[in-house]
């Protein structure tokens, strides 16, 4: 397991009551790379839900996701270690979960949607580019 840089604890980014600050790699050490998160509830059957997105291990998200318009994306950067990474996202209460691995060479972009609705499978959608994403 990948050791984090691990450097503030705030609040990263999620909206809604009940989220809860957690240990995130939010500030740029030397040898880290910026790794761009962007989070959304795309799911009107679940209006809200609790999103928590763990990395090499190590809990950076934790907050509830709201769907509003559906084209709510929240922002998260963390500055990880080059190299492969873990990442894994549990919708906790509804049994829903997505394990994904990158590799970290250069700075990424990720986009990652919860989607559940009766049915529907997976749960989540999850997608990397070199550059940010344009939601419209």
């Amino acid at each position: 397991m990948k050791v984090l840089v691990l450097a503030v604890a705030l609040l990263v980014g999620c909206s809604g009551p009940g989220a809860t600050p957690v240990n995130a790699p939010t500030v740029s050490e030397p040898g880290t790379i910026a790794f761009h998160l962007d989070v959304s509830n795309q799911s009107f059957e679940v209006p809200t839900v609790r999103l928590v997105v763990a990395i090499d291990g190590s809990p950076v998200i934790d907050g509830y996701f709201h769907v509003e318009s559906q084209h709510t994306w929240v922002s998260h950067t963390f500055f990880l270690p080059p190299g492969d990474h873990q990442m894994t996202v549990l919708a906790p209460g509804r049994g829903e979960q997505l394990n994904e691995s990158f590799l970290l060479m250069d700075e990424l972009w990720a986009s990652l949607n919860y989607w559940s609705s009766a049915g529907s499978e997976p749960p989540f959608t999850w997608q990397t580019a070199d550059g940010p994403f344009s939601y419209m």
